[in-house]
């Protein structure tokens, strides 16, 4: 029986910085970046109205939708990316500014993961500063 080598079919030419299975190193994925363009164009309008859907939820369950937002925030640097986390922030930047009104109606038991996942999507100066800002207002869990 032939054993079938996946090595020699991924040779590097170190000139061009290209495999023989693949992409130039650092070049966008072309359907990846179809498949996000299509995604927005169709997510764009659902998008706009993110405000009036987040009012008509319980603060409890608002902090809990901010957070898949924010994970949203957190990722991508192409341009649709970069739309995205603008319209978002925009239809979403009153509730992001209201979410120490709303972690109090978090249940006790879920408030320290609650927060947790959130910092854990900023820079570490940034987490500093919330830290900070939570002792000066004499914020609590």
């Amino acid at each position: 029986m032939k054993k079938l080598s996946l090595n020699s079919e991924k040779i590097q030419n170190s000139n061009s910085g290209m495999t023989s299975a693949g992409r130039k190193k650092g070049s966008t994925n072309r359907l990846n970046q179809n498949a996000k363009d299509a995604l927005f164009d169709v997510l764009n309008p659902s998008l706009k109205d993110l405000n009036k859907r987040l009012n008509s939820l319980e603060p409890n369950e608002r902090v809990m939708v901010l957070k898949g937002f924010a994970k949203m925030l957190a990722v991508g640097d192409d341009e649709v990316a970069q739309k995205t986390r603008k319209l978002i922030y925009e239809g979403l930047e009153e509730h992001f500014k209201k979410l120490k009104f709303y972690f109090p109606h978090v249940p006790q038991e879920k408030k320290i993961t609650e927060l947790r996942q959130f910092l854990s999507l900023l820079p570490i100066q940034n987490i500093e500063e919330v830290v900070e800002s939570m002792k000066n207002q004499n914020i609590r869990f």
